[in-house]
């Protein structure tokens, strides 16, 4: 499955998906192509989630046609289970998180040098100086909003904690599992706790630019959720 570079160790790309069948085949396709050009060691694993649409047959397609693709599914639809089940399941100790709709080869290629001199987590901020951030208003002021409160609540002293990282499973994996919170504050937990312990943080800056419409209606609904997993976070790395 995977292919041999010239110099750098091999990586593991992993991907949660939950339906995204309207941009599956395309993404996961320039994903495939891109990252074959520059060459290397590689996995793509696809660890989707409790998709209801085409997403789980187009998956198993995809994963037939292109050779650095492996797939798992799991029943119930939770992004942070995802990630974390990815970690634990990929086959590399060097590992980058993405989304099947926010990816870039340019940060990969400049985060995968960091690990390799040292850093525990490299992370792709939306919002540090050289950075863009081509989202709508209301998506750009949440993120600084909630980036804000996490300085105030946890002394968090980053710029982002959402997003594409890259991270190495020897230093990171034993942090994971120790996350109570999954879903959309998942990575939140894992990069405070990082933190925390005291591990190597790297901030690099990335360009956003999502490939989606956003959906104002679901950003809302997830609101309450989001507020409930930050008070459970409150309480559990306060006792920390």
């Amino acid at each position: 499955m995977n292919r041999q570079r010239d110099g750098g160790k091999p990586f593991s790309l992993v991907v949660p998906v939950h339906n995204e069948a309207p941009i599956l085949s395309d993404s996961l396709s320039r994903m495939v192509g891109a990252f074959d050009a520059i060459g290397g060691d590689y996995e793509i694993f696809i660890c989707e989630n409790g998709s209801t649409d085409d997403t789980q047959t187009l998956i198993r397609e995809l994963e037939a046609i292109h050779r650095p693709v492996e797939a798992h599914f799991l029943p119930t639809a939770n992004y942070g289970l995802a990630l974390k089940h990815g970690m634990s399941a990929c086959a590399h100790d060097l590992v980058v998180l993405l989304n099947i709709d926010f990816w870039s080869v340019d940060f990969v290629r400049r985060g995968l040098p960091l690990l390799e001199e040292g850093a525990d987590l490299v992370i792709g901020s939306k919002v540090m100086e050289g950075s863009t951030d081509a989202r709508p208003f209301m998506r750009r002021a949440i993120t600084r909003s909630f980036n804000a409160l996490l300085r105030i609540l946890f002394g968090f002293r980053g710029t982002d904690t959402h997003g594409m990282k890259a991270l190495r499973k020897s230093r990171l994996m034993a942090i994971a599992e120790a996350c109570v919170t999954d879903r959309s504050l998942f990575d939140t937990e894992l990069v405070l706790r990082a933190e925390r312990a005291g591990l190597r943080l790297v901030e690099i800056p990335v360009d956003v630019r999502e490939i989606r419409q956003p959906s104002y209606g679901s950003v809302v609904r997830r609101i309450p959720e989001a507020i409930g997993n930050l008070m459970t976070l409150v309480v559990q790395l306060w006792r920390a």
